[in-house]
C-alpha cells in the first residue's frame, strides 16, 4: 500500500487517470495454476501505458513535487537492493522453483542465526510475515548446494538424454492446444448468448 501511495501523482497534485490498460497475461499466476489456467475472460492482466497517454487532473496538493520525486529516486535505489536484484550471493535457481505443498515461488536467503555462512532455499508459504494468519506452507529451507545439485545431476540427464525433453515438450503442447480449443468454445458460447449467465443466476 505504502509502494503504491509513494508512487501515485495525485498526492503531488497531478491525479492521473487510464495509467493501466487490460491485456492478455503473459505469465500465469499461483491462482491460475490452482485452477487448471482457465481464465475467466481472455484479458486478464494489467499494464501500464505511456505516461504520456495518461490524463492529468489537478487535484490537491499533499507533498511538494521535489519530494515526490526524491521518494520516486529512493523507490528505484530500494529496487536495486532487494532480494531479487541480490548479487552477494549466487542463488541459481531462486524465483524458477515452486513449492511442492503451497505452490509458491522459492527464493534464496541466508542464515540468518548461525555463524556459518549457509545459504538456503525457501519459498514465501514460510514467510509468517507475509500472511494475516501467519506461515502457511509446513515445508522447511533447503540447503543451496543439495538443491543445486539435485537439479544439475537432473539437468545433465536431460542432456543425455533429449528425447525426454521432446516427450515432455510434445506432452505440454498437446494440453496447451487442447486449453485453447476450450477457451474457443467458451467464448463462442458466451458471444453467441452472453446473458444466459445472468439469467441462470435469477432462476437459480
Amino acid at each position: 500500500m505504502i509502494w503504491l501511495m509513494l508512487k501515485n501523482p495525485a498526492y503531488c497534485g497531478k491525479a492521473a487517470y487510464r495509467k493501466t490498460q487490460v491485456v492478455e497475461r503473459l505469465r500465469p499466476t499461483k491462482l491460475a495454476r490452482d485452477n487448471g489456467f482457465y481464465p475467466k475472460k481472455p484479458k486478464s492482466s494489467t499494464r501500464d501505458r505511456d505516461p504520456k497517454d495518461w490524463i492529468i487532473i489537478a487535484v490537491p496538493q499533499i507533498v511538494s513535487e521535489e519530494d515526490f520525486e526524491k521518494a520516486k529516486a529512493q523507490l528505484q535505489e530500494n529496487k536495486k537492493l532487494s532480494p531479487r536484484n541480490n548479487k552477494r550471493y549466487e542463488y541459481l535457481l531462486s524465483g524458477l522453483l515452486r513449492c511442492k505443498e503451497c505452490g509458491y515461488s522459492i527464493y534464496g536467503k541466508p542464515a540468518s542465526n548461525s555463524k556459518y555462512k549457509r545459504l538456503y532455499y525457501r519459498c514465501m508459504g514460510q514467510d509468517g510475515h507475509r500472511w494475516s494468519t501467519g506461515r502457511v506452507c509446513s515445508s522447511h529451507p533447503v540447503r543451496v548446494e543439495v538443491l543445486d545439485e539435485l537439479v544439475w545431476q537432473q539437468v545433465q540427464t536431460l542432456i543425455e538424454q533429449p528425447e525426454i525433453v521432446v516427450k515432455e515438450y510434445t506432452r505440454r503442447m498437446d494440453a496447451k492446444k487442447k486449453k485453447t480449443q476450450i477457451m474457443k468454445h467458451f467464448l463462442a458460447r458466451r458471444k453467441r448468448n452472453p446473458h444466459a449467465r445472468a439469467a441462470k443466476g435469477k432462476i437459480a
